[in-house]
């Protein structure tokens, strides 16, 4: 069991990795679902800053009860948004940055990774938490928190960060956003 267990961790922990990396990729880039905070790039990033925290932490071993936990706690979240962006008819949640994907297919993956925690709940083991490996996780959070401060004070914003590091020259906030039509060669504004 227990190797069923670490299969389980690691396997989700990568699922987090690439949502995460999906998720950077296409800030600023994808529409997102126009549905409540949701739609706020820096909800996007705060979620994709947590996946790679917690997908590391996963990976990782260290505190297996407390990853545990937080591992549920987010898989309850995300499903719980999830189903929430279904009924409220969103055609794409987000989930996965600039790959469109349905609601109801992220919630039966969210779903899917609670089943997995229920029958993957580490036992108590004392001294099986790896200081080490704790720490390097710490730190990896400590600098995303730092680099996207940094982003945010150099840039302006993270997305505008994110826009340069991507190469972009040019970037709109909201996502959505309907200027009407003019005659060519003209410049149309929005006070939104």
């Amino acid at each position: 069991m227990l190797r069923c267990s670490a299969i389980i961790r690691v396997t989700l922990g990568i699922l987090l990795l690439a949502a995460a990396g999906l998720k950077l990729y296409g800030l600023g880039v994808s529409a997102m679902p126009a549905v409540g905070w949701f739609a706020q790039s820096w909800v996007q990033l705060a979620a994709a800053e947590w996946e790679l925290v917690l997908g590391l932490w996963l990976i990782s071993g260290a505190y297996p009860k407390a990853s545990w936990f937080a591992a549920l706690g987010t898989f309850l979240t995300f499903a719980g948004v999830s189903a929430y962006l279904g009924f409220s008819g969103a055609a794409s949640c987000g989930c996965l940055g600039a790959i469109q994907t349905s609601p109801w297919w992220a919630f039966s993956v969210d779903v899917l990774a609670l089943v997995l925690l229920a029958v993957s709940r580490p036992k108590h083991q004392p001294g099986s938490a790896n200081a080490g490996r704790a720490a390097l996780v710490g730190t990896v959070a400590v600098l995303l928190a730092i680099s996207t401060g940094a982003a945010a004070w150099l840039f302006g914003s993270p997305e505008v960060a994110l826009a340069r590091l991507r190469g972009a020259s040019l970037t709109v906030t909201p996502e959505q956003l309907d200027l009407g039509t003019g005659p060519i060669a003209t410049t149309l504004e929005s006070t939104r």
